[in-house]
């Protein structure tokens, strides 16, 4: 009989609108036979990971993000009223996830959020899900923090944007998905304000993440997402199709460090 130890855990990272790509990555993963039996995530990528936790397929978290636009969340920022709340992603998850629980989800879900008060991350699996999520994806100065418990939460990748660390125990094998350009750039690519702002982004995010990205078995890192703002208009399918490539791209390296 197997062991909890002979299962494969998933870190989706945060990334705004192209954290999407990573929808089209589990959609190659499970094309090939792969499935992860554990999902941690911080900011979207607690989003993507509840919807697939709670049993949705890629395909039909693909839908649901045309048909009701599930990471508008991350296009309402930066709006002349100043700092959005987190009504439409509280609508979104009691639209599709009825049962407001980590119990309640299909798979286990580890989900990462940042602590205002104690200045540290913390990982959440258990007991009321909505107020995680929203805390998990609450972007700091875009969107209010969450208040839970007498504390205030904001985004998980403020502080962890790769939560590998609850995935190390229960799994003999991890798979990571990044979607944050860490590469050197040349002057044309940083022409004006956003350019710079998303760089800045990318590269804080892959500093908190460096040492559990090197830890995964097998990192997928869909490079054409990186051209795509954290919180530009999104295209649902542009992007999945870019995780989806990627992944495809890999399958051979991906089945020797997960399957083998």
């Amino acid at each position: 009989m197997s062991s909890s130890k002979d299962k494969t855990g998933i870190v989706l990272c945060g990334g705004g609108v192209r954290g999407l790509a990573q929808i089209g990555v589990l959609a190659a993963l499970e094309g090939n036979g792969i499935r992860p039996d554990y999902i941690s995530g911080s900011s979207i990528g607690a989003v993507i990971g509840a919807f697939y936790a709670a049993g949705y397929s890629p395909l039909e978290m693909l839908e649901i993000s045309k048909s009701s636009s599930m990471l508008k969340v991350f296009q309402l920022g930066f709006r002349k009223s100043g700092i959005s709340n987190l009504k439409y992603l509280h609508n979104l998850l009691k639209r599709y996830l009825p049962g407001d629980s980590f119990e309640s989800l299909k798979k286990q879900l580890f989900v990462c959020v940042s602590n205002l008060n104690t200045g540290k991350f913390e990982i959440r699996n258990s007991g009321k899900l909505y107020p995680y999520i929203l805390a998990s994806a609450a972007v700091p100065l875009v969107f209010e923090a969450q208040e839970i418990d007498g504390q205030l939460y904001v985004d998980g990748g403020l502080l962890n944007n790769f939560p590998l660390e609850p995935l190390e125990e229960l799994c003999t094998k991890t798979i990571g998905i990044f979607v944050h350009d860490h590469r050197p750039v040349g002057m044309a690519t940083l022409k004006n304000w956003q350019d710079i702002a998303n760089r800045c982004l990318s590269l804080a995010l892959h500093q908190n993440s460096k040492h559990n990205l090197a830890s995964c078995n097998i990192l997928i890192e869909p490079e054409k997402a990186y051209d795509y703002g954290v919180f530009r208009k999104k295209t649902d399918e542009e992007l999945f199709r870019i995780g989806y490539d990627k992944t495809n791209m890999m399958m051979d390296d991906i089945k020797k460090a997960i399957l083998s």
